[in-house]
């Protein structure tokens, strides 16, 4: 059997002894239309024999477009004009420059993670920088990036990048053209959509751009993003008030991956809580099957969140009324070895375990059943498991 790994953003539908079926994707974000937000997976739960039958109880955007005009800017160092930076913006690799944003409704950029485990998100950073002293005048052009504004390191130095002059005709103008159409731009003070085309038919102005790379785990939220440059006199272009800072987005989702396809409880006494425990390495070693996985799961998503359980009855049925009913079963949950964090609840009965399971980590997952009621023989069942935001 070849091995899956499901990945869940918000629900995944497990079944009765429980195998995977199909590898599932479900999504939680708070971005903008158009993004994935629900599917499933389904686990199937192979029969659990009964053995016996006895009864117990239990603003960065877009400036307005102005005239037609060149950029001229005043502040000389002696006299020496230092470089300026009109405007910049960053893009990842989709087809729409920004894929938490694919219909550009929200002015800026908008990125989701890759949901990919210790996979990093890849972010381009581009600047157009005017030199009026000439081209070759310009001898470096950085961006400072710093982490989410929210924590838990708010607007702390993430990293550095020199960036690398790009081949204005054939990649940097168009780039320009394909960035502005999105609405991706932040420009300098004093300059237009119709200004910054009329700089790049000059020789005094450029395109840059480095790429860079958001580490796996971090924190969704606002980054700001500061460009600048200097020329070979060491000047640069903040001594003048002309570097240029904006902000982009990490979309927060929420996602879990599990390396589990089945949860079998196996035999089962009536009035025995059983349970079956979990681990935390994610896929056994030495090729074991995921059906026979223990079961684990790890955030891939860039928030903190609470994972979320729910599970028919098993065919075991109830006692009494529908609208009040005394199931013949009962289930328990945890995550992690803390029993302080075990959960019991009812067939049907949604419940969100009340530990976090922090960006990029993993834990196990532990369940039991109580059969109080049942004749002896075969029972199956679904079971769902989602995430949301902690």
């Amino acid at each position: 059997m070849t091995q899956k790994t499901a990945k869940l953003f918000l629900a995944l539908t497990l079944s009765g002894l429980m195998t995977l079926s199909g590898a599932g994707l479900l999504c939680y974000s708070h971005s903008a239309r158009g993004l994935p937000t629900c599917s499933a997976a389904t686990l199937d739960l192979p029969p659990t024999q009964v053995s016996a039958s006895r009864t117990s109880s239990a603003s960065e955007s877009r400036p307005p477009t102005e005239p037609d005009s060149t950029i001229v800017y005043e502040g000389e160092v002696g006299a020496w004009t230092p470089p300026a930076v009109l405007c910049k913006w960053e893009q990842d690799a989709s087809p729409c420059l920004e894929d938490g944003d694919p219909f550009h409704e929200t002015p800026g950029a908008q990125f989701l993670p890759t949901l990919d485990f210790h996979v990093p998100k890849s972010v381009q950073y581009w600047v157009v920088v005017r030199s009026s002293e000439g081209l070759d005048s310009i001898a470096q052009v950085t961006v400072n990036v710093f982490r989410s504004l929210g924590p838990p390191e708010a607007d702390a130095p993430l990293h550095r990048l020199v960036l690398q002059k790009v081949d204005k005709p054939e990649l940097g103008i168009a780039a320009c053209e394909a960035a502005r159409d999105a609405g991706l731009i932040t420009y300098q003070a004093g300059c237009s959509q119709v200004g910054i085309m009329n700089e790049l038919a000059q020789p005094t102005t450029h395109v840059y751009m480095a790429e860079g790379v958001l580490p796996y785990g971090q924190p969704a939220g606002e980054y700001r993003v500061v460009a600048d440059a200097r020329d070979y006199c060491d000047v640069w272009a903040s001594h003048d008030g002309m570097h240029l800072q904006n902000h982009f987005t990490y979309v927060p989702v929420c996602a879990v991956e599990i390396d589990f396809t089945t949860v079998n409880y196996g035999d089962i006494d009536v009035c025995t809580n059983k349970w079956i425990e979990g681990d935390k390495v994610f896929n056994e070693a030495g090729g074991v099957a995921p059906e026979h996985n223990r079961a684990t799961v790890r955030n891939i998503g860039n928030v903190d969140l609470k994972i979320t359980v729910e599970q028919d009855d098993m065919q075991f049925g109830f006692l009494g009324s529908r609208k009040n009913p005394a199931w013949n079963v009962e289930f328990d949950v945890r995550l992690g070895s803390n029993t302080s964090n075990e959960v019991t609840y009812l067939p049907y009965q949604r419940v969100t375990l009340p530990n976090m399971l922090p960006c990029g980590s993993a834990d196990e997952l532990n369940f039991s059943i109580h059969v109080k009621r049942a004749t002896a023989g075969p029972h199956s069942g679904a079971m769902t498991i989602g995430c949301e935001p902690g």
